[in-house]
């Protein structure tokens, strides 16, 4: 078995019982040879098994079935540097896609570094949650200068209302690899103001 087939597994087995959710425990329960697979070989740079990576490689319509376990709130406030480390060292030629992607696959990497530091940050590392607001300052320069109308309109200022304000909500009650999806749906609605000056 290998990534690919365990994907094609559960879609086909989404499809057939067709839960209205499902989870680890339900993959353990009807696909325990796939569930040992992804304990054993995905795994998360910061540990832990890396479910955000294995569902988002699920079809589309898929994926809106998937509850992880309960988050509740975040844990009160620490920093661990080593695990940002970590993730920013294995990155980081991948970095620029943050400033510049240059095509699908390069969103896809600046994905895929999101999802891993919004991960950490989700457990309370503020090392990672001022990494991944320090990395949205250029993500969204980028988004301004794609869209003319946001770039001449003013879209600075707000120190109350930056992007910084709805990320930080973002972190509470998105899944990870929800993140960069549900900002940019909220810069494109215009719903946060931002400002490079800001101090996140």
């Amino acid at each position: 078995m290998n990534f690919a087939t365990a994907v094609r597994a559960i879609n086909k087995l989404l499809r057939a019982l067709r839960p209205n959710t499902f989870g680890s425990s339900w993959i353990r329960h009807h696909a325990p040879d796939v569930y040992s697979f992804i304990q054993k070989n995905v795994r998360a740079e910061s540990g832990g098994v890396d479910w955000d990576r294995f569902t988002r490689a699920l079809d589309r319509k898929l994926q809106r079935r998937w509850k992880p376990s309960r988050r509740g709130r975040l844990p009160e406030g620490f920093r661990d540097k080593k695990g940002v480390e970590i993730i920013l060292k294995k990155y980081r030629d991948k970095l620029y896609t943050f400033l510049s992607p240059a095509d699908a696959n390069d969103r896809q990497t600046r994905d895929i570094i999101s999802i891993a530091l919004v991960r950490i940050a989700q457990h309370g590392n503020l090392a990672a949650k001022q990494e991944i607001m320090k990395l949205l300052r250029y993500t969204v320069d980028e988004w301004i200068e794609q869209h003319p109308r946001e770039k001449g309109s003013g879209l600075v200022p707000c120190r109350d209302n930056p992007v910084r304000c709805l990320a930080l909500q973002l972190l509470l009650l998105v899944r990870p690899q929800n993140f960069l999806a549900h900002l940019y749906c909220n810069f494109l609605r215009r719903s946060c103001c931002y400002s490079p000056e800001n101090n996140f």
